[in-house]
C-alpha cells in the first residue's frame, strides 16, 4: 500500500472518529440532562413523602431501585446522615457539613466511594437531602454505545481493508492479465504485419468450426461464418487470372473438405502457380492447432508473390540444365525429361548423333577449334530438331534429341540437316561432319533402349564415314 492510501486511511479513521466523540459528547449531555431530571423527580417525591409523614427508611426503600442513583437524609443543623441508600459514604460525609455546600443550588461534581458522581443538595423544612448519581452509571449506555462503535468501527475498517486488499490484488492481477494479453497481442499485431508484407492474403481457417478470419495490414478482421465465403473468393481470382495450365491443380489446392486428409502427417503444403500475366503465386496450409484425434483444426492459409524467387529457381534450374558451351540441355536435363513419360507416345522418335574427327581436329588445330566444331553441330540439331522435340548435348561431340514428329517429317529434317552440314565451313580448313542414327520408340520396352539402338545404328554410319577417308 502506498504513502497515498495510508494517509487517506489515516484521515478517514481521524474523521470517523472525531464524530464517535462528537456523538459520544452530544449523547452525555442528553443523558446527564435526563439524569439531572430524574434526580429532581425523586427528590419531589421525597419531599413529598416527608411531609406526609412517612417513615424515612420507607421513603429511602422506595427510590434504591433507582441504579447508580443515592439519597442521603441529614440532619438541618448538625448535618449527619440520618439515613441513606449508601453506607459507605467516605469523605462524602464531611464535604456534607462543608458549609460551602449550602450555597451550591446547582448539580456539582465529587467523588462518593472513590467514584466520580454528580450531586445536588435540596432543603426540606425538617431535613435536607442530598442526592447523587454515579458518571459511570449514569453514562454506562453511553460508554457501552461508543465501545460498540468502536467495535464496528474496527470490524468495518477490517473488512473494509480486506476488501480493498482483495479488490487491489485482482485488479492488480487484471491488469497483469490485460498487460500480457496487450503484450500479446501487440506481438501478434507486429507478427502479422511483419508477414503482411510477405503474405498479401491470410486467412486463419478453423476446420472443425467451419469459420475463417481474415488479415490485413491494417489489423482489420473480418469474421466469415461460411468456409464457401473463402473457397468462392478464392475461386473467383483464379478464374479469372491463374493461367489455364494451373487453374485445375490451384482449385483443388484450396477445397476446405480435402485439406485435413492432405495435411496427415505434415505440418504444411504448398502448391506454386503462375498467372496470366506471368507472375508467380504460392499458396500455403500451415497448422497452427491439432483436435484431440490428431488432426488438423486451425490451418492458417497464406498466399505471397514469389515472382522473382520463381525466377531465379527457374535461372537455376535452367543453368543446372544447361550445358555451358552450346548453350543445349545437358545431360541432367536429359535424364529428367526422359523420366517424366509415363508411357511412350506412337511417334516419339530419338536420334543419336556424333562429330566425326573431332579427336583429329583438336590434335591439329586446337580445342578451340574442337570446341566450334562442336558448337557449330549443336546450332544446326537445334535449328532443325528444337522445333518438334528437344536437344540434349550428352557428353563430348555426343547429341540426342527426342522429338515427337511424324516419321516422313523426321526423314526430312536429317536431309536437311545433313545438307547444312555439309554446307558449313568451319573458321579452319575443316569439312564438318557428324554420324547419325534413329529409332522409333514405340518398338522398344522403353526410351532408353531406343536410345541404345540408335547409337548402335550411329556408330555404324561413324563406320561408313572412316572406310570412305581411307
Amino acid at each position: 500500500m502506498n504513502k497515498k492510501k495510508i494517509l487517506l486511511y489515516a484521515f478517514i479513521v481521524f474523521i470517523i472518529n472525531g464524530f464517535v466523540h462528537i456523538e459520544t459528547s452530544i449523547l452525555k449531555s442528553i443523558n446527564t440532562k435526563n439524569s439531572q431530571n430524574l434526580m429532581d423527580a425523586v427528590v419531589i417525591q421525597i419531599d413529598n413523602e416527608i411531609n406526609d409523614g412517612h417513615e424515612l427508611e420507607t421513603i429511602i426503600n422506595s427510590v434504591s431501585n433507582v441504579r447508580g442513583m443515592n439519597i442521603y437524609i441529614l440532619d438541618h443543623n448538625s448535618k449527619e446522615i440520618i439515613d441513606s441508600t449508601n453506607n459507605k459514604t467516605g469523605k462524602f460525609t464531611d464535604l456534607l457539613k462543608n458549609k460551602e455546600i449550602e450555597k451550591k443550588n446547582s448539580y456539582f461534581s465529587t467523588r462518593v466511594d472513590g467514584k466520580r458522581s454528580i450531586c445536588k443538595v435540596y432543603k426540606n423544612t425538617k431535613y435536607d437531602i442530598a442526592i447523587t448519581f454515579d458518571y459511570y452509571k449514569m453514562h454506562n449506555e453511553v460508554y457501552t454505545a461508543m465501545a460498540m462503535t468502536y467495535l464496528y468501527l474496527i470490524i468495518a475498517s477490517t473488512i473494509v481493508w480486506f476488501i480493498t486488499k482483495n479488490n487491489q490484488k485482482q485488479q492488480l492481477e487484471s491488469f497483469e492479465r490485460i498487460k500480457e494479453s496487450n503484450l500479446e497481442r501487440a506481438k501478434q499485431i507486429e507478427l502479422l504485419n511483419s508477414l503482411s508484407d510477405v503474405y498479401h492474403l491470410m486467412y486463419l481457417i478453423d476446420l472443425d468450426e467451419h469459420t475463417t478470419e481474415s488479415y490485413k495490414k491494417s489489423d482489420i478482421l473480418v469474421l466469415e461464418t461460411k468456409h464457401s465465403n473463402f473457397y468462392e473468393k478464392l475461386k473467383a481470382i483464379l478464374l479469372a487470372r491463374c493461367k489455364p495450365e494451373y487453374l485445375d491443380s490451384a482449385l483443388e489446392f484450396i477445397d476446405l473438405t480435402t485439406v485435413k486428409e492432405r495435411l496427415t502427417n505434415k505440418k504444411m503444403i504448398s502448391l506454386d502457380y503462375c498467372n496470366i500475366l506471368n507472375k508467380w503465386y504460392q499458396f500455403s496450409f500451415i497448422i497452427v492447432a491439432r483436435n484431440e484425434f490428431d488432426e488438423a483444426k486451425k490451418v492458417f492459409f497464406t498466399s505471397r508473390v514469389i515472382t522473382e524467387e520463381k525466377e531465379r529457381e527457374i535461372a537455376l534450374i535452367k543453368k543446372s540444365n544447361t550445358d555451358g558451351l552450346t548453350t543445349l540441355l545437358n545431360r541432367r536435363a536429359y535424364d529428367e525429361y526422359i523420366s517424366s513419360f509415363n508411357t511412350i507416345p506412337d511417334d516419339l522418335y530419338v536420334l543419336s548423333v556424333d562429330v566425326n574427327g573431332l579427336k583429329k581436329v583438336n590434335d591439329t588445330f586446337g580445342h578451340n577449334a574442337g570446341d566450334e566444331v562442336i558448337c557449330a553441330t549443336a546450332h544446326l540439331l537445334d535449328d532443325y530438331f528444337s522445333p518438334y522435340g528437344r536437344v540434349f548435348r550428352m557428353g563430348g561431340d555426343e547429341f540426342v534429341v527426342v522429338a515427337i514428329i511424324k516419321e516422313e517429317t523426321l526423314l526430312r529434317q536429317i536431309n536437311e540437316y545433313s545438307e547444312a552440314v555439309n554446307k558449313y565451313k568451319c573458321s579452319f580448313k575443316h569439312i564438318l561432319s557428324t554420324a547419325l542414327g534413329y529409332e522409333n520408340c514405340k518398338n522398344f520396352n522403353s526410351i532408353e533402349e531406343a536410345v541404345n539402338s540408335a547409337d548402335k545404328k550411329m556408330y555404324v554410319d561413324k563406320n561408313n564415314f572412316y572406310k570412305r577417308m581411307e
